[in-house]
């Protein structure tokens, strides 16, 4: 079993399960799916937070009607419990090996999250202390990190999270018709493995 797999077990970010309209779906592909272009991106996980916080990097959630953003919302919300956002945090204090995200480059440079909303939320609730008005303490992870915050770690501890390079694949789209499709598409076969989402 690989490293990704187990990754995906511990912290799962769609469910497996088929509807039969999802199957109806899957039976009737696109005749002509739309291309895209993209390329690889680093990001140190602190430069992330901070794009977040200052919104050069955005979740485009449901029913988002913002004219900051070229599409439609597609995000669902927020999902992990505590368990999995410890776990998470823990994974990068740790040095192990964390997936990658995709973002979509608007025309205006900001990027909308294709991916990696569940990872990008807890890094922010994290660096920001609080998650449900709540001190963001690490309780589900190794007694050495119990306990912590943030703003609690130490020198090296918070070194090691900050330096974390995380690799994005950032898609770029004109904002028509044709390539919106295919950011749907994408979104779509990252988030459930070719499972259609409403």
């Amino acid at each position: 079993m690989s490293d990704a797999h187990i990754f995906d077990e511990e912290f799962p970010e769609t469910s497996p399960l088929l509807t039969a309209e999802e199957e109806e779906d899957l039976s009737f592909p696109a005749s002509q799916p739309p291309e895209v272009s993209y390329m690889g991106q680093d990001f140190d996980v602190e430069g992330l937070v901070r794009r977040l916080d200052r919104g050069d990097i955005v979740v485009p959630s449901f029913g988002d009607v913002s004219e900051d953003i070229e599409t439609a919302g597609f995000q669902r919300g927020f999902v992990w419990n505590r368990s999995q956002m410890d776990r998470f945090i823990e994974s990068l204090l740790m040095g192990y090996p964390i997936p990658g995200i995709f973002l979509v480059r608007q025309g205006d440079g900001k990027m909308l999250v294709l991916d990696g909303q569940q990872r990008l939320r807890t890094l922010q609730h994290f660096y920001r202390g609080t998650f449900n008005d709540k001190t963001f303490r690490l309780s589900s992870v190794a007694e050495r990190f119990k306990g912590l915050s943030y703003n609690e770690l130490s020198d090296e501890m918070r070194r090691s999270i900050d330096n974390t390079f995380i690799q994005a694949t950032i898609v770029t789209a004109k904002p028509d018709a044709d390539n919106m499709d295919a950011i749907y598409q994408i979104f779509e076969r990252l988030n459930s493995g070719g499972t259609q989402l409403t």
